[in-house]
């Protein structure tokens, strides 16, 4: 049997203009927006 070594998942979230978003490429102004970050984060828990 296969033995896995323990790790943390430490997630990368980010915000701009108060609201969690996708950035393409890191550039400000591009991607997706996910609205408020702790209802964000709530859906997240909740997957």
């Amino acid at each position: 049997m296969s033995h896995f070594p323990e790790f943390e998942v430490i997630p990368a979230v980010d915000v701009q203009d108060g609201e969690v978003v996708q950035l393409v490429g890191g550039e400000r102004g591009t991607g997706t927006c996910y609205g408020d970050p702790v209802e964000a984060a709530e859906r997240w828990i909740g997957e």
